[in-house]
């Protein structure tokens, strides 16, 4: 398995990157024959994903990205939804009238207002109809052609009950909104975006392209691995170990004062954790460019960040800053959040309320980032028993679940897939390396 640091300002807030490993079903579509292999998340060369409905024993193969620059040239990195997981996969921009469609690995232009949408007749993109106070439009999921969308530029909102346009409250960029609350955005250049999954409402951001950003004094162009839109984002003023809270929980306006500075980012050191800490951020690695007692760490988007060392002899700086072990080594982060989950019970985001106990972390085994809460070891004897369902003491191995940094942690081995040989609330299930672990 592999478990990574997040960029909170450029991340998804949840760790999707941390799976024991998928099994995928790879479509041979020229043939229409099919071949079960089985396919880890670090895989080295090709990327796919299937995607289809939920059921379906056929699919079609995509190539798996982090950034646009990770797709071929002419395609860019976008989100799709499978269920409960999210994809990230490269496909191709189309304009008005071109051909469309996943079957092709083309989609229409998503920055276009009227919006583009695929349509179900023709297979081309087709401009949407622009709908206004009283008449009808298209509610979520309803992709009947023509595609009718509320105006904008008169804050209109399509009513999910009745599918007719009614009006909104326009806000402003930065400003709060929420659909449930009939908060739109007012210009048309900006979209609701959500920072955090603890909340319902998001804050009106402005679109912008990566490759060729404009966005206003004060704010760079960003875009995660789960955000299918870029879009101009405010940095703080706070530079290297300073704590940082990106997730944007309750003012009404975007706050930047708990952000970091242009040069830096925002690095989450604990999966699911809403605070992070400021680390100087290099293009294209950081190595022999951090300071002394410095580490480079390289993040998934190539890029890489300087955490400050750390031991019991040199502290860090500041009281809601502690010394953390993250990848086999010892850096500066904030002070970790706790939740109400014990040793060996399984947990998830948000940390408040699906989180581990003081001094355990989440052991991401799934791709929405739940697991099961462990701590850090070193040999066997360091990691505490926990009991099964009747009662029976089991005892955890240390294992390397980092081949990259050496991190281990503790995990109970099983004995049959499927069996109650568990503790609490986990199930034993069996790995490609062909072990059953209890997650």
């Amino acid at each position: 398995s592999r478990i990574e640091l997040l960029e909170a300002d450029e991340e998804n807030k949840s760790p999707v990157n941390a799976g024991y490993g998928e099994r995928f079903r790879v479509i041979e579509q020229e043939t229409g024959k099919g071949t079960d292999t089985d396919s880890a998340y670090d895989y080295p060369t090709i990327y796919l994903t299937l995607l289809g409905k939920e059921g379906d024993s056929k699919g079609l193969c995509f190539k798996n990205c982090r950034q646009d620059s990770s797709c071929d040239s002419g395609e860019v990195c976008v989100s799709r939804k499978r269920g409960q997981n999210t994809f990230n996969i490269c496909l191709k921009d189309a304009k008005k009238g071109e051909a469309c469609g996943l079957e092709k690995q083309i989609r229409c232009k998503s920055d276009e207002w009227p919006p583009l949408y695929c349509s179900t007749k023709d297979r081309k993109c087709a401009t949407a109809v622009v709908r206004k106070k009283g008449e009808s439009c298209n509610k979520p999921h309803d992709n009947t052609a023509p595609l009718k969308v509320c105006d904008r530029a008169m804050s209109l909102l399509c009513d999910e009950m009745s599918g007719i346009c009614v009006q909104g409250i326009a806000v402003e960029t930065l400003g709060k909104c929420e659909l449930a609350q009939k908060r739109v955005c007012k210009h048309k250049e900006d979209f609701c975006f959500r920072f955090s999954n603890d909340v319902k409402h998001g804050y009106c951001v402005t679109r912008c392209a990566l490759h060729a950003p404009q966005c206003p004094a004060g704010t760079r162009c960003v875009k995660g691995s789960g955000i299918l839109q870029a879009y101009c984002r405010p940095y703080g003023t706070l530079k290297q170990d300073q704590v940082c809270d990106e997730n944007q929980i309750s003012t009404e306006t975007y706050d930047s004062s708990k952000s970091c500075h242009r040069e830096y980012s925002c690095v989450l050191l604990q999966p699911g954790a809403r605070k992070g800490v400021c680390m100087k951020r290099f293009k294209s690695g950081c190595q022999g460019r951090c300071e002394k007692k410095q580490t480079c760490l390289g993040l998934k988007t190539g890029d890489g960040v300087c955490a400050t060392n750390c031991s019991e002899k040199q502290s860090c700086r500041g009281t809601d800053i502690r010394c953390l072990v993250v990848r086999g080594g010892k850096f500066c982060g904030p002070v970790p959040e706790s939740g109400p989950n014990h040793y060996a019970m399984k947990c998830g985001s948000p940390v408040k309320t699906k989180g581990c106990k003081a001094g355990l972390f989440c052991l991401p085994t799934e791709q929405n980032g739940d697991g099961f809460c462990s701590r850090d070891c070193s040999v066997d004897g360091k990691c505490p028993t926990a009991k099964d369902n009747t009662g029976k003491e089991l005892s955890a191995q240390c294992v390397n679940v980092n081949q990259n940094t050496g991190q281990k942690a503790c995990v109970f081995l099983c004995g049959v897939q499927g069996s109650a040989t568990c503790p609490g609330n986990l199930s034993c299930q069996r790995l490609q390396s062909g072990a059953n672990v209890c997650l």
